[in-house]
């Protein structure tokens, strides 16, 4: 307790959850006391009726994040160029009306195991609820954006700054940039410095990887391996 107020944090993995008891005086709404205290969670038997639930959900959900959407004869690494190429230009694939797209590597948890790759290998890969939002930017402008953290689609970074197509980055070019919420968020990316009107377009930030795959519909007998870019674009 401080001050009268009770800050209740669960422990580290459910190992101990907080109680707060909260008496009020219903007349006039005055709080008569705060009781906060912590209890280990020593688990116990699952109520049988939200078992049900939970259940009933967890099924629904292992059966669509079970679907196949590709194949890769080769793993691919987590922080490897082709996993962090195959993200980006799933992006402006998916949302044609960017120039750019930039993303934090740490948005990107894992690498895709060789296999069928699954639904579930996606999310599992890029979990955040992040969402995709465009933002308008100078030439110069990306260039300040750009953290050491930052992977890109559309653009490079090797031995200047260019388009996919070779074509220098012009400095004083209006670009279309495509990036996360949580970025635009974060005063570090310096993003809502240059715009501080962004775009949401409402798609969550692993969905383009998705719809990417899904239309390539690689299989075993034509693997997804043929089409990674394996070039480093920082």
């Amino acid at each position: 307790m401080r001050e009268g107020v009770a800050l209740v944090v669960p422990a580290w993995r459910f190992s101990a959850y907080g109680k707060v008891t909260i008496r009020i005086r219903k007349a006039n709404r005055q709080i008569l006391g705060i009781q906060a205290l912590t209890r280990s969670n020593s688990g116990g038997s699952p109520d049988p009726e939200v078992e049900v639930v939970v259940q009933k959900w967890e099924s629904q959900a292992e059966g669509e994040l079970s679907m196949v959407v590709g194949h890769l004869t080769t793993a691919v690494a987590n922080e490897s160029p082709a996993l962090f190429n195959l993200v980006t230009d799933s992006w402006l694939f998916a949302y044609p009306a960017a120039d750019i797209a930039m993303l934090n590597s740490g948005a990107i948890r894992s690498g895709i195991p060789a296999g069928n790759i699954t639904k579930g290998t996606i999310v599992s890969m890029m979990p955040f609820e992040n969402s995709l939002v465009e933002v308008e930017l100078t030439g110069a402008e990306v260039v300040d954006c750009l953290q050491n953290s930052t992977i890109l689609g559309g653009m490079t970074t090797v031995g200047g700054y260019f388009h996919a197509d070779g074509t220098p980055l012009k400095m004083d070019s209006i670009y279309h940039v495509v990036t996360t919420d949580f970025m635009y968020g974060q005063s570090i990316y310096k993003y809502s410095l240059y715009d501080s009107d962004p775009v949401s377009t409402g798609i969550v930030y692993h969905q383009p990887t998705l719809t990417y795959l899904e239309s390539i519909g690689s299989t075993p007998e034509n693997p997804l391996d043929p089409f990674l870019d394996h070039t480093s674009r920082r």
